[in-house]
């Protein structure tokens, strides 16, 4: 909690501040008054709470202040001045301080956690998860806000988008505090980089994973795109204090290294450039359908030597499992609580999550939407794949239409067979996105392609159609559990499907 003048005093001293409305006759009464929370959505207020008023591309914040009040908010946070019967503070621009305004209405709670942001266009989710699996099993609890979950260390809610709004980022920080919390490890989106949801923000360690392309109808080419992901790497961090553990086989990740090289552990599966002050490199000794084996090699003390299992598979859950040892390692865990923790860590939702069936195909749930991710999952899996391997994938419509051809591309190029299905559709046709992939993948003689636009059809008609020694790998959606049309939502989840499958042909799962 703060008190509003403590608040104005704050935005004052940041330079923020433009105005100020105090309802007439009650200076004293409002300034004295105590801000118990921040929110940016009207229907979610409470009373004694500060309403921000964020101009979004369908709605105005603005036009919802007289219902802000109605449900309890003892101030105003806006862009113009509102006349209401309580304090309004004018800024230039709410959504740039939101964050700030929140974390000093929580009292800085990223100030008293330990803070890891995980950034990078795959691979975020997994590197998120190993590194909670590390630090829980070293003693510190840890929250965790990312793509599939938010979790502030009592309650666990799904994940409406990969970075939350920044008032909400603040609260979830305070209430890790609050649960008893003494780190959080959270997933840094472009989209919550560029739209200042990071806001308030400050961290101990910034990992960066890799940079493919993504979100270009958003950034407009990948420059910008990394640009944004700089930033948290150059505006985010503890006081100049902050520590980095990057990708150095990524051909952005090594410019970041070059940037930050005294600050910096480079991870690699290749040869280290020993460029960065540590550095950690892979050696994969063995990889089956049930997990993968690395050896590490390194500059820091313990780390060389450092033998891993890992329950997941593939190259790039092993660059993933490095960055999360590269945090443990600036953080001071012991090697050996790294070793375990990552041996018997549980599976990540939707990353390459494994149905193995005693007397039917593998069917393998990937959150794979992009062509760079689509290949390394396809890749993986053929690598440990004694059969065909089949492809069951769609893509989002009001998204980066260029991704379309060239997962078709990639499909063809690395499967035996196709099933083109949908993914979000949202306005587009269906059919047509089907369309463009398919144009993609017939542009490569190699798989065999089908196209039916029922999700759950395309997945009972693979598994149905593969042989036992077949995998099955289901991409684009992971743990999402909606299919989002333009004029509805249907419940849907790849998980359930592959069960509901299973236990209608009577196929029982190993694991």
């Amino acid at each position: 909690m703060i008190k509003l003048k403590d608040l104005i005093a704050f935005l004052e001293a940041k330079g923020h501040l433009k105005e100020i409305y105090i309802p007439d006759g009650y200076r004293e009464k409002w300034l004295s008054q105590e801000i118990s929370d921040c929110f940016h959505d009207s229907k979610e207020v409470t009373k004694g709470s500060i309403f921000a008023c964020i101009r979004g591309s369908k709605f105005d914040g603005h036009d919802y202040v007289e219902s802000a009040r109605q449900k309890g908010a003892s101030a105003i946070l806006a862009e113009k001045t509102v006349k209401v019967d309580v304090p309004c503070i004018v800024v230039s621009d709410v959504r740039s301080v939101l964050g700030e305004v929140a974390s000093a209405v929580h009292d800085f709670p990223s100030e008293k956690l330990i803070m890891i942001a995980v950034t990078g266009t795959n691979g975020k989710t997994t590197t998120t998860y190993m590194t909670r699996t590390i630090l829980e099993a070293s003693g510190i609890k840890t929250g965790l806000i990312g793509t599939v979950i938010y979790d502030d260390g009592r309650n666990v809610s799904e994940a409406s988008r990969t970075t939350p709004e920044a008032s909400d980022v603040q609260r979830l920080l305070r209430n890790m505090i609050n649960n008893g919390c003494k780190a959080c490890v959270m997933e840094a989106s472009s989209h919550g980089i560029a739209q200042g949801r990071l806001s308030g923000c400050r961290y101990d360690v910034a990992v960066f994973t890799n940079l493919t392309p993504e979100h270009l109808d958003y950034h407009g080419d990948m420059e910008s795109y990394f640009k944004t992901k700089s930033t948290l790497f150059e505006n985010f961090m503890k006081n100049g204090k902050g520590r980095f553990v990057i990708n150095e086989d990524d051909e952005y990740g090594k410019i970041l290294i070059d940037k930050h090289k005294d600050k910096t552990i480079a991870f690699t599966l290749r040869e280290p450039r020993l460029v960065a002050k540590e550095h950690l490199k892979g050696v994969i000794k063995g990889m089956d359908l049930w997990g993968t084996s690395i050896e590490v090699k390194s500059s820091i003390e313990g780390y060389n030597g450092l033998f891993l299992n890992l329950p997941t598979i593939g190259e790039y859950n092993a660059a993933n499992a490095l960055g999360a040892v590269g945090t443990a390692a600036f953080l001071g865990v012991e090697p050996k609580l790294v070793r375990d923790a990552l041996k018997e860590m549980r599976s990540v939702p939707g990353r390459l999550e494994k149905y193995i069936f005693e007397n039917g195909p593998t069917a393998v749930i990937d959150y794979a939407h992009t062509p760079d991710a689509l290949e390394k999952a396809l890749s993986t899996l053929r690598k440990v794949c004694k059969g065909n391997l089949w492809v069951v994938f769609g893509l989002g419509g009001n998204r980066y239409q260029d991704n379309r051809p060239e997962m078709g591309k990639v499909a063809s190029r690395l499967s035996d067979r196709i099933v083109i299905t949908v993914d979000n559709p949202r306005n587009e046709d269906p059919r047509q996105i089907a369309m463009q992939i398919k144009e993609g993948a017939d542009k490569i003689a190699g798989a065999q392609v089908d196209i039916i636009l029922d999700r759950k059809e395309a997945v009972f008609y693979a598994l149905d159609n593969a042989e036992n020694d077949d995998i099955v790998l289901i991409a684009g959606k992971g743990p999402e559990r909606n299919i989002i049309y333009a004029d509805k939502v249907i419940p849907y989840n790849d998980g359930e499907a592959v069960e509901e499958w299973s236990v209608l042909r009577g196929r029982k799962k190993w694991n």
